[in-house]
């Protein structure tokens, strides 16, 4: 996977998480192994807002 496609894959999951209506500042949870679809999920619900939702 190159650094483009995991950019693309975490901008991807930010918007997913706005279409199923996650907002600002609501809580996630992630319960994955350490690889690099948890990197896509970090970062993307880093991404989704200027504000981003709190994840642990």
């Amino acid at each position: 996977m190159t650094y483009k496609q995991v950019e693309q894959e975490i901008i991807n999951f930010a918007e997913n998480l706005k279409v199923i209506g996650i907002k600002p500042c609501e809580k996630l949870a992630l319960f994955a192994d350490n690889s690099c679809r948890w990197l896509i999920a970090d970062q993307g619900g880093l991404h989704s807002y200027n504000n981003p939702p709190k994840i642990f």
